[in-house]
């Protein structure tokens, strides 16, 4: 065989070896079948909004205006939306619903505030400014069948969770004055946001969604434990603990996953295509992320219990050759997962606070509850995560004392598992 012709074979045979290995870094993995189900799972959720969400979205309508014809205006430009450009869909343009905030406001449900609301004529202001928002609150949040959204390929953008916040602050105002009448509507609308507040804790689709409803439902069981402690609040009907459903995170975490996978997608599209091709595999990922949605949801299925005392620990494996392929995705991979345990927590930390309100609710509305008063009280049996009997806690000003459920191995900083005494 002639010398050239050798030459030419081993040419042949590097150049079958260069393409494979070309093959290998430039083609991304197929989604496995159970990353497709989840995948369009997701998306089949976002793609059927509720007249809720409209509403919702178009809670800052002008007076004159309906909020669900807005709030379909807002959508469509959400589902349009460029996140590299930073179209922030979600901004109201031109004239919206006038609010009432005046310099000395204050929130209702912390103690101080409380007070001062109960006896002046500011709630009265508050109340007659804010009217409109108001009611449309109220309708919003009795709404059936919230589905949230948003579309998980805007990663750069959410929905304006503020003024909804602000309509909830308002309301428990106008409650507080209705309790201070002894108008039973008082108790009715109290009643039916704790209701309405927890159907919208088991329908959130994302983790900022499930926990601004887990804060506006702390918020109403503060009101609830100060309006009882001032003796406006008579024969307090327990709160109900919550539910699987509302204790459940794996719905908000599948849309995270997603809007991860949308994030490596878009990377492809918008930077230097060749070199992300060689660095990035957004299916790999994908399919190593669906392995830690199975993780999740086991643990999302625990009781507090096994929750708070498990080692999360989840570490996504790569051999060599993937996490050469997958660069971008390996680096990725390294970060702590462990926050999304805090946010299970979170939620059981208010089913815990519930455990404690009913235990005050059974107690006189003027009991001067200390240590030597808890000690005559089994309160441990009552505690979600078994380990120890309610305690007193201090806040680091010493101006207020908490009662609070012990859970020494995970921080509570703002006091989700506790009530002001």
């Amino acid at each position: 065989m002639k010398l050239s012709t050798k030459i030419l074979m081993a040419f042949c045979v590097f150049g079958g070896i260069l393409a494979i290995l070309l093959g290998l870094l430039l083609i991304d993995d197929e989604l496995s079948p159970e990353t497709e189900a989840w995948i369009l799972k997701t998306q089949s959720e976002l793609t059927s909004p509720s007249e809720s969400y409209y509403y919702f979205l178009g809670i800052m309508a002008p007076k004159d205006k309906d909020p669900v014809t807005l709030g379909k205006k807002v959508h469509q430009k959400a589902l349009s939306a460029n996140p590299q450009q930073n179209d922030q869909p979600y901004r109201i343009s031109g004239k919206q619903l006038a609010t009432y905030r005046p310099q000395d406001y204050c929130q209702v449900y912390k103690r101080s505030c409380f007070s001062l609301l109960l006896n002046s004529n500011l709630a009265d202001e508050i109340i007659e400014k804010n009217s409109i928002l108001i009611k449309r609150y109220e309708t919003f949040i009795n709404y059936p069948n919230y589905q949230q959204s948003h579309p998980a390929h805007d990663w750069s953008s959410y929905p304006n969770y503020t003024d909804l916040g602000f309509a909830h602050e308002v309301t428990l105002i106008k409650v507080l004055k209705s309790l201070a009448h002894n108008n039973k509507s008082g108790q009715n609308t109290l009643k039916k946001l704790e209701s309405a507040l927890k159907e919208k804790l088991a329908q959130s689709g994302t983790l900022l969604e499930k926990m601004f409803y887990l804060a506006l439902f702390n918020q109403t069981l503060e009101f609830k434990n100060l309006a009882f402690s001032k003796n406006i609040l008579k024969s307090p009907r327990l709160s109900d603990r919550l539910s699987k459903k509302e204790l459940a995170l794996t719905k908000a975490v599948r849309f995270d996953l997603l809007s991860h996978y949308y994030v490596n997608k878009d990377l492809m599209r918008n930077q230097n295509k060749l070199i992300m091709s060689l660095l990035l595999k957004p299916n790999m990922a994908a399919n190593k992320l669906t392995r830690f949605l199975e993780y999740f949801k086991r643990f999302d299925h625990m009781t507090a219990e096994d929750k708070a005392s498990y080692k999360f620990d989840y570490v996504e494996e790569y051999t060599l050759l993937e996490s050469v392929r997958n660069y971008v995705g390996y680096t990725q991979s390294l970060i702590d997962l462990v926050p999304y345990k805090s946010y299970a927590i979170r939620l059981h930390d208010l089913d815990a606070k519930i455990a404690v309100l009913n235990w005050r609710l059974q107690q006189p509305h003027d009991a001067d509850i200390n240590e030597e008063y808890l000690e005559q009280h089994d309160t441990a049996r009552l505690n979600p995560y078994k380990i120890g009997s309610f305690f007193i806690k201090k806040e680091e000003s010493g101006k207020q004392k908490l009662l609070c459920v012990p859970l020494e191995q995970h921080r509570d900083p703002r006091n989700v598992r506790c009530v002001q005494l």
